[in-house]
């Protein structure tokens, strides 16, 4: 976002978007209030917001691929 200072209000327009898009029925499943705290909620996110979700995000996702990769590894042959 410091490269591309748009980034964010373009992030924000896009979802703001996805989330008008919704047919009613899945509005109705989530309840009016629910679904409009998540666009008050949207309309306020920050860089830092949007930042830190990625960084969580990554380190789980990493967390589980380095698990896996670890055990496929200890079950591999050992070559000398």
């Amino acid at each position: 976002m410091a490269i591309n200072p748009a980034f964010l209000s373009n992030y924000i327009q896009v979802a703001t978007d996805q989330l008008n898009s919704l047919p009613p029925p899945v509005i109705e499943e989530l309840g009016k209030i629910e679904f409009d705290r998540n666009v008050t909620a949207l309309q306020a996110t920050t860089k830092s917001d949007l930042a830190l979700d990625y960084l969580i995000k990554s380190f789980i996702i990493s967390f589980f691929i380095s698990i896996i990769i670890s055990v496929i590894l200890r079950r591999q042959p050992k070559t000398n």
